[in-house]
Parts: C-alpha cells; sequence; structure tokens
C-alpha cells in the first residue's frame, strides 16, 4: 500500500471564480490570474486550480499541462511546491491542478492497484475537464499533456493508456502503472513518455510489487515497444550539483524516429520519493525538465 503523510487541504486563499468565457476570439476578454473552480461531475462537484498566463491574450493557442496530486495530498499543495505558475508565466501554457476524491479517508486517482475500490471514474472526468477548458480558454488540443507525483504519475500513465486519449505526452515523477493499468492499455498512437524514479525509493519501488504496481524498468520497455522506440538508450551522468543531496542522475533516453515519442529516464541513484529540485535530489529541477520534454510534442506530429 503506498504511504504518503496526508496533507489536508488547509489554509487555502480565496481565489476569485469566474464565469466560463466561450468567446475565445476575443483574447483580450480573457481574465488571467489564478483561479480555483468547481465542476459537476456524475452528481458530485469536482474542484480544481487553473492558472492563466498574461501572454494568453497574445497567443491564437496555448498548450495545457494538468498536473495530479500524490496519494493523501492536495492540489494546491503541488501546485505551490511544483512551481509550474511560474514557468507558465515565462514560457506560455495554461496550468491546472485538479483535486482527487477521497477513498477512505485519502485523496485518490482511480488507478486499480491500491485504489481497485474506487468507484470514481477519474479517466472521464479528465475528459469532461478538457471539454471545459476548451470552452473557456484558446487551448490548442493537439498539445495537452499530464504529469504528476506519485499517485499522480501513475494518473498520467493511466490517460496515456486510454485508446482515446486526448493527452499528447506524459511525464511521471516517483508513479509508476499498476497491473491493471498495464492490462487494460491501449493506447491509439505512441505517446511520448518520462519518468523520474529513485532506484531507494521507498513509497514506490522502482523494482516493483506484483500486488500493485510495476517496476520501472518493465514499464519502461513496455513502452518502448509501444513507441517502436530503439531498445539501447543514450546514456548520460549528470553533473552532480549538489554533492550534499547523496544522490546523482543519470539520463536514459530511448530515441523512436519513427515515431518521433522517445522514452526518457532519469534514474536518481540514492533517491528517494522526491521531486527532484524541490526536496531530495538538487541535480535536476523535476518541473522544468518535465515541461522541456513536454512542450516539443503535438500529436499531429505523433506517426503510427
Amino acid at each position: 500500500m503506498i504511504r504518503i503523510v496526508v496533507v489536508l487541504l488547509v489554509s487555502l486563499t480565496v481565489y476569485s471564480c469566474t464565469e466560463s468565457n466561450n468567446n475565445t476570439d476575443d483574447l483580450a476578454s480573457i481574465e488571467t490570474g489564478l483561479f480555483q473552480k468547481d465542476m459537476l461531475f456524475q452528481d458530485s462537484l469536482r474542484s480544481y486550480f487553473v492558472y492563466v498566463p498574461e501572454s494568453v491574450k497574445s497567443l491564437e493557442s496555448i498548450p495545457l499541462l494538468f498536473t495530479f496530486h500524490g496519494y493523501g495530498s492536495n492540489a494546491e499543495r503541488i501546485m505551490n511546491y511544483s512551481g509550474y505558475n511560474k514557468l507558465a508565466d515565462s514560457l506560455g501554457f495554461i496550468s491546472v491542478y485538479p483535486q482527487g476524491t477521497l477513498l477512505e479517508g485519502r485523496t485518490h486517482w482511480n488507478v486499480g492497484g491500491w485504489t481497485l475500490e474506487s468507484p470514481v471514474d477519474d479517466v472521464a472526468f479528465v475528459d469532461s475537464l478538457i471539454n471545459q477548458l476548451l470552452d473557456t480558454y484558446p487551448i490548442e488540443e493537439e498539445r495537452i499533456y499530464a504529469n504528476g507525483m506519485s499517485n499522480g504519475g501513475y494518473m498520467s500513465f493511466l490517460l496515456a493508456c486510454q485508446s482515446d486519449s486526448r493527452i499528447a505526452a506524459v511525464a511521471s515523477i516517483t508513479g509508476a502503472m499498476t497491473p491493471q493499468t498495464l492490462e487494460a492499455c491501449s493506447p491509439q498512437k505512441p505517446v511520448p513518455v518520462l519518468q523520474i524514479h529513485a532506484d531507494t525509493d521507498q513509497t514506490v519501488p522502482y523494482a516493483g510489487n506484483p500486488t500493485w504496481t510495476i517496476g520501472i524498468e518493465d514499464i519502461l520497455d513496455y513502452w518502448i515497444t509501444v513507441n517502436q522506440a530503439d531498445n539501447t538508450a543514450e546514456v548520460s551522468a549528470l553533473e552532480d550539483i549538489d554533492p550534499n543531496d547523496g544522490s546523482t542522475v543519470k539520463k536514459y533516453v530511448y530515441n523512436a524516429p519513427d515515431t518521433n515519442a522517445p522514452v526518457v529516464h532519469y534514474f536518481v541513484k540514492n533517491g528517494g520519493h522526491d521531486w527532484p529540485g524541490v526536496w531530495g535530489n538538487k541535480d535536476i529541477s523535476a518541473s522544468e525538465i518535465t515541461w522541456e520534454f513536454l512542450s516539443q510534442y503535438s500529436k499531429n506530429d505523433l506517426q503510427n
């Protein structure tokens, strides 16, 4: 069972909420900044944060990044530590942080494994949320991305596995795939994949556990096959910028020239269940690496 310290949704700043702006041609009328919004989905009220940079007013279309929190955590917390809002300002994308629902008193995303008892269809929720966002903002529909921490990384992989997925590329930081996700995985197109994971992660074990989580090497092998990527990686040892963090990083790139859907793995030696750059390893920034990777890809460019 995954174990993460529960972080309650407390001291939440009250942000103004706006009505949907369906006239996306009138870019000047789009309100920018941070908003907390609600959406009725399957008789339940679901919430999310959305950060809209000022640059949306000067762009005909803008990419969208979903960031999913970990098990027992919440949307506000991952928004605060990931730093994606600052990146959105400088690099030009809309950043959305959905809130998971409660399962036995803890927030979660229904991905199988330890969440098998969940009745929530989180894939359908994200699909409905995409529709609402498309009605509100001038989002480039071919450049919608997903990433997340731990359970949120599992959720990103689950979205990538859907045959009708609208997600162009995914990244998982300390997450993996459950046996149920892998068994039902049927992507319609190759999906560029980024995996950041430590060999000594005590929460989501690198080697996996047959009862609830697939090993990282098996996940990489799966996507290498799906994406028709090279079996041999280009390997580079990254600079040990902070010797005091007790860990180092190697980057593995499995190129996919025929499909334009590579598989990339940042292997953190002696790292933990961390978001590199924020806590744990300080040689890399998980957020910067993730956006740099994801933003290269459009569903129009991926080849079957």
